[in-house]
């Protein structure tokens, strides 16, 4: 299996803040949430698609 270290690094990452969190899901999550607000206008969102493809050929006739 190929390593790829954009992940290993994303999983070193999540498990320094799991450990730092004392791996407690609930402080966890609120790390997460902090983070998100700290960093609010970088986030991207997308807008809801009117849309709802159920196949690649409805996706075909909505395009």
């Amino acid at each position: 299996m190929l390593r790829d270290p954009i992940i290993e690094e994303v999983r070193e990452v999540r498990h320094k803040i799991a450990t730092d969190c004392e791996d407690d899901p609930q402080k966890y999550f609120k790390h997460i949430q902090q983070v998100q607000e700290q960093y609010r206008n970088r986030l991207v969102r997308r807008k809801p698609s009117r849309y709802i493809i159920t196949s690649y050929r409805t996706a075909l006739e909505v395009l």
